[in-house]
């Protein structure tokens, strides 16, 4: 089904009493469509067909105006492909400014491609006779590097391999070793951890990026998908005890042998059309994901890895809710549901029965505002962006705000953005494959800020290199909006000793750098906090030995005041380091976002 808007003007049948639309703009439009967004440092990555550069299309870059969107390769040859990924195959992948992705040019076959935005810097990474579009998989960043499941080096099977964005850099990490195609990868300990073979035996993989310390250990369960990183447990779907073969089970894993085991058997019920459990989440220290039960039909769970259990019974009795799109955000989850009277519509939960309600009915009566797979819900900025379908007069896919509440949620824009890409935060923009009010379809933008408030976050989910005193940077790009009267910054961090750590913001292009935490000795676990010089006590001396070593989003005065970036430009790169002053103890930066009031009153990222 097509679904274009209609007139702009028919976005106030849409909004709710006070709140404000923000348009979408076109920015490009490649005739045969645009796809594949990705937010890469110096620029927006994203495929564009334009009807003339050969039938594949070309990958292009966009700096968020008309006259910085171009192509940045051209792949002319008539047999030419792009591949968008899959089940644990994000394509384009990004890391440290770099935009990976799976292409045919037409001349070499399919072959993993990189990009940093210009055309001497997008070439073939790989050069492999064997490879298809499914041979590569499961991308993940860690120590300046990416690894990913690729194909062996001849014949069939897969391999493990690792670049640092050089051809010459870009190779397999073990001959014996061979990963699962087709999995989430997840960051774990300081470790990217993969399911694969030893031989004939099931084992667990686990790599730095390097050759020397990819390893491996036996697992349990013979098999594992949807896997996602609690801190420092790793949660999956495997074998239940009933039907076998991922079919029935949630499994956890701290990357040994000795821990890895059962959380809990599902497997009452076959569950082979949706398997359980599934869509798994973390949210805190917590995982949430969907579940069949003879009982109840698909459910909301949670676990945190000792006590595991229902959520709550939206659909009463066993017809399913059937949960889905489930996000995390700000503390709670946020997901689809149905529960037997309202159709499919947005929920939210804090893990109690009582914490668990509708957020916002899009769709009047019973029909099911989230009806097709580029129906979505996203965090972004701190704020949910669900694109839906309302069943009104525009029959569009139409992108609504929230903030988790009723008054607050609201249309976004009345243009049609239900594509598999989503929303895109980079550089004060919304970016999103989809229409303008006009039904002109190509690469749109509106304001973030406009949108969402002044809020802009990164989440990286990547490892925080152990015992390494020079620490890893994280860089965010932000617009033009004045000058700086305040800063507030929030950091999530799961790291099993807060006390090893050190956290500064530099203000790239004044050079101004502030230490917001720095090493404490402190012994506790996780730290999810906001940085605010008004804040009545110091994080420094407010860590504590427990988990998590602060309570959980909180506000806290930095090691030194953010006082320091008052009266600069907003505008520039801002870069986020943090350095492990210890060994042995790991961990991962979930997300950090900047929160700031500026001398103008009035703004927009475009002008």
């Amino acid at each position: 089904m097509t679904r274009v808007p209609r007139a702009l003007a028919l976005a106030a049948l849409l909004l709710p009493i006070g709140a404000a639309a923000t348009p979408f703009r076109l920015i490009a439009n490649p005739t045969g469509g645009t796809s594949s967004l990705a937010a890469s440092g110096d620029h927006l990555f994203f495929w564009g067909i334009d009807g003339v550069d050969g039938p594949a299309g070309q990958p292009w870059r966009s700096d968020g105006s008309v006259t910085g969107t171009l192509q940045v390769g051209m792949f002319l040859g008539s047999s030419g492909a792009y591949y968008a990924g899959g089940l644990g195959s994000p394509s384009p992948f990004v890391y440290q400014n770099i935009a990976y992705f799976i292409a045919d040019d037409g001349f070499h076959g399919t072959q993993l491609w990189r990009s940093d935005g210009t055309v001497g810097g997008t070439f073939a990474l790989t050069n492999v006779a064997n490879a298809t579009s499914l041979s590569f998989s499961s991308f993940a960043a860690i120590a300046n590097r990416i690894v990913f499941v690729g194909p062996a080096a001849s014949g069939p099977g897969s391999a493990l391999w690792a670049s640092d964005g050089s051809a010459v850099n870009t190779q397999i990490l073990s001959a014996t070793l061979t990963p699962a195609d087709r999995q989430q990868a997840v960051t774990l300990n300081g470790r990217v951890l993969y399911a694969g073979y030893s031989g004939p035996s099931h084992v667990f993989i686990l790599t730095d990026g390097t050759a020397p310390n990819t390893t491996s250990f036996m697992r349990a369960s013979s098999t594992y998908d949807f896997a996602v990183a609690v801190n420092e447990i790793a949660y999956f779907r495997g074998d239940g005890a009933t039907f076998g073969f991922g079919r029935g089970a949630l499994w956890k894993t701290d990357g040994t042998a000795g821990g890895t085991a059962l959380v809990m058997d599902f497997s009452d019920v076959d569950d082979s059309n949706t398997l359980t459990p599934y869509a798994l989440t973390r949210v805190d220290d917590r995982v949430f994901f969907g579940a069949l039960r003879a009982d109840s039909g698909r459910e909301l769970w949670v676990s945190d890895g000792t006590v595991t259990q229902r959520v709550k019974d939206i659909h009463p009795g066993i017809i399913d809710s059937a949960p889905d799109r489930l996000v995390a955000l700000n503390g709670k989850v946020y997901f689809s549901a149905d529960d037997g009277a309202s159709g499919r519509e947005l929920w939210g939960s804090d893990g109690s029965d009582a914490g668990t309600q509708p957020v916002y009915s899009f769709a009047s009566g019973t029909q099911n505002a989230f009806d097709y797979t580029y129906d979505t819900i996203q965090a972004v900025n701190r704020k949910l962006i669900a694109t839906v379908d309302p069943h009104n007069a525009i029959s569009a896919a139409v992108p609504y705000v929230s903030d988790g509440t009723t008054p607050g949620s609201h249309v976004l824009d009345s243009a049609g953005v239900g594509t598999p890409n989503g929303v895109v935060a980079w550089g004060g923009k919304l970016f999103a494959a989809g229409y303008t009010a006009s039904a002109t379809s190509g690469l749109i933008a509106a304001d973030a800020f406009d949108a969402l408030g002044s809020t802009s976050c990164m989440d990286p989910e990547e490892a925080i290199p152990d015992n390494y005193a020079p620490g890893q940077n994280w860089t965010m790009r932000l617009p033009g909006r004045g000058g700086i009267s305040k800063l507030t910054v929030a950091v999530d961090i799961g790291h099993t000793y807060v006390g090893d750590l050190s956290i500064t913001l530099t203000h790239k292009d004044t050079g101004t750098v502030v230490t917001l935490f720095q090493p404490t000795g402190c012994s506790g676990k996780l730290m999810d906090i906001v940085l605010d010089d008004a804040a009545a006590s110091g994080a420094a001396v407010s860590c504590t030995g427990s988990r998590p070593a602060f309570p959980r989003d909180q506000s806290f005065s930095p090691s030194q005041p953010l006082a320091a970036f008052n009266g600069e430009a907003l505008r520039g790169d801002w870069q986020l380091n943090v350095g492990d002053h210890a060994a042995a103890d790991v961990g991962i930066l979930h997300e950090w976002c900047i929160n700031f009031t500026t001398d103008l009153i009035f703004a927009n990222s475009f002008d």
